[in-house]
């Protein structure tokens, strides 16, 4: 259920939300959408990268409006890790990025689950998008933030047949007494093959990834007592 959670997190990433004002403050939100997940490790005698990548293709109801708002978001972490200094190196990148660079069956999510997916847009000019680096030194503990070094992000993933799974969901989580979160919803997930490079690193070595769609989406969040 954890990773049904997590799919939705990447659909609902800075997406529109709907407020109603009361004793609580109560955050509704209603989508549906295409995500795609892709995280590839690869080792030599030197050390081992790990390459994680997920974009997802939204629809929700504007607030005001009432009308379908479709937005588009990614999110990428390329780690590094140094046997011989026992460093790790982490580029992170997250945010919205332009609907037209999530291509294929990005309307699939409507109905029809995707069978293929291609992410392409550079986060060193997209605007609104958040770069970030960190480096872990495992020796002693430290932990310290580095110049980051946006790139092109450009993979693909296709249906590959190995597995499938669908279903419904429902999560709630409480957090003291003044945030409840509950998220419901059905999902579609399909194995599928993943592939590109992501800042200049090429994906391969060991894959785990996974396409797939949300519908009938539901997340409410409540502040204050309850």
């Amino acid at each position: 259920m954890i990773k049904y959670c997590r799919y939705c997190c990447i659909l609902l990433l800075l997406g529109a939300f709907s407020v109603t004002t009361a004793a609580q403050v109560t955050t509704n939100v209603h989508a549906e959408g295409t995500f795609a997940v892709g995280d590839s490790f690869s080792s030599t005698t030197a050390g081992f990268t790990d390459t994680f990548v997920s974009a997802s293709r939204n629809t929700q109801k504007d607030a005001i409006t009432g009308q379908p708002v479709t937005t588009t978001s990614a999110f990428y972490s390329v780690c590094v890790f140094n046997f011989a200094t026992d460093i790790e190196d982490c580029q992170v990148g997250f945010g919205q990025i332009a609907n037209d660079e999530l291509t294929g069956d990005v309307k699939n999510g409507l109905g029809t689950p995707p069978n293929a997916l291609k992410l392409e847009f550079n986060s060193a000019t997209e605007p609104g998008f958040t770069v970030s680096a960190f480096e872990i030194n495992f020796s002693t503990g430290n932990f310290s933030f580095i110049p980051a070094s946006p790139g092109i992000v450009a993979v693909s993933w296709a249906k590959n047949g190995l597995f499938s799974s669908r279903g419904d969901f429902t999560v709630q989580n409480r957090y003291g007494t003044a945030v409840m979160t509950k998220q419901s919803g059905k999902f579609n997930n399909f194995s599928s093959g993943f592939s590109g490079t992501v800042l200049g690193t090429l994906v391969g070595g060991t894959i785990f990834s996974e396409i797939g769609s949300v519908s009938n989406f539901n997340l409410t969040v409540v502040f204050g007592p309850h």
